[in-house]
């Protein structure tokens, strides 16, 4: 008996890793395909040269360029091996570089791609792995390279759009946040003495400043330390805590506006794949499991079990569809009429081009409305802060001046 090194994926994406006693590699092979994981690599545990991926993150736009040219390349003729020579000598990245050798050295050892592929998880997200095997287990290899390749290119695009309408805001709110804590942790506190020296009754906005400029003064390395921490430690915990990351996903797809923009993106996703996927050949099932680990949403990710364990028990695609709370009814209205005339795979296709569309003209009308509103907050704040100091000192003016007379 030898002690053996595995990764796997599972049938929701997730990687495994582990060690195994066996007799041989083959027999670890047929006790993981037994447990329904698909095998990445297996080695003993001694002769692992690495165990852990240490590789760099690499973007997503890059990836996508890196399976465009494999997909070209393969689609021209040339085997695997020599589309990722080739890549290996023209790609600029030199992470992307050495991770193109060691994924050459791989298939030479006897992996197929997708394994190859799987070894470097934190580059190659399992998704993408588990399309490509799914490829090379139905024999379509190149129309999957095809498809991933398709729905890469819309990632990128739709991720740039949504970030490029998010950032002006995002950064609006956190320099408002800032200039604020500055104002009253640091500026109004050099009033109060002030204030308190007039001898006069202070407006209501005034104490309310008064009260949270004290508190921010008293608490401001505690108020610093938790937003960091909670900048760092709140995303760690819904990773990586189940019921954590279920309540965040189901929240953001409830909160106004932004929760229904983030309905329709993942809908829009949804059935883009899966129409790329159906054309590709791969079975409904196969396509539903794959396709739920691109969604990014756990909570999602529960609903497409559902429709897929439907889907297994023989009842059909629309009845799942239509009994599930997530999809809109035109979006069930249209898989209905794509299953029952055959045309699953187009009309999944039309309906991810509606939803782009109204995404596109969510994002413009985000973007217009949430200028002028952030602007009305700021003058709200500033107003308010003004208000808060130049009113005492207008009571004592008159007071003076009443003095006088």
């Amino acid at each position: 008996m030898a002690t053996f090194q595995y990764q796997a994926v599972g049938s929701n994406g997730d990687l495994f890793k582990g060690l195994m006693e066996a007799a041989s590699r083959a027999h670890v092979l047929a006790d993981l395909a037994k447990k329904n994981l698909t095998v990445v690599r297996v080695d003993r545990a001694l002769d692992l040269k690495f165990s852990f991926d240490t590789s760099p993150r690499v973007s997503k736009k890059e990836i996508m360029y890196y399976i465009r040219q494999l997909n070209s390349m393969y689609g021209a003729g040339l085997t695997i091996l020599d589309c990722l020579e080739t890549l290996h000598e023209n790609v600029s990245t030199k992470s992307l570089k050495r991770i193109t050798h060691k994924v050459i050295q791989s298939i030479m050892s006897g992996y197929t791609l997708s394994e190859a592929l799987a070894m470097h998880p934190r580059v190659f997200l399992p998704m993408y792995t588990s399309i490509i095997r799914t490829g090379e287990v139905s024999g379509n290899l190149g129309d999957v390279l095809k498809v991933l390749s398709q729905l890469l290119e819309h990632e990128v695009k739709t991720s740039g759009r949504t970030r490029s309408a998010l950032r002006y805001p995002t950064i609006l709110l956190v320099m408002l946040a800032v200039a604020f804590f500055i104002i009253v942790t640091y500026v109004f506190p050099k009033f109060v003495p002030l204030f308190s020296n007039l001898h006069v009754e202070l407006p209501l906005a005034t104490r309310v400043m008064i009260v949270v400029s004290h508190f921010f003064s008293t608490y401001r390395y505690g108020i610093i330390g938790a937003t960091l921490i909670s900048t760092v430690v709140l995303p760690v915990l819904i990773k990586n805590v189940p019921p954590l990351r279920y309540a965040w996903h189901h929240f953001k797809l409830h909160v106004p506006v932004l929760g229904d923009l983030a309905k329709k993106i993942i809908t829009s996703r949804f059935s883009r794949m899966f129409s790329l996927m159906l054309r590709a050949g791969v079975p409904i099932s196969d396509a539903l499991r794959i396709v739920k680990s691109t969604l990014d949403n756990i909570y999602v990710e529960h609903m497409i079990s559902k429709i897929e364990k439907s889907v297994q028990y023989g009842h059909g695609l629309t009845p799942a569809v239509v009994a599930s709370p997530f999809f809109d009814p035109a979006v069930k209205k249209m898989v209905s009429v794509g299953e029952k005339g055959g045309i699953l795979p187009e009309m999944l296709g039309k309906v991810s081009e509606y939803l782009d569309e109204e995404i596109d003209q969510m994002v413009q009308n985000l973007t217009v409305l949430i200028e002028p509103f952030l602007i009305g907050v700021i003058g709200i704040v500033v107003g308010f802060m003004m208000f808060a100091v130049l009113t005492p000192m207008w009571s004592l003016y008159q007071h003076l001046g009443s003095e006088v007379r």
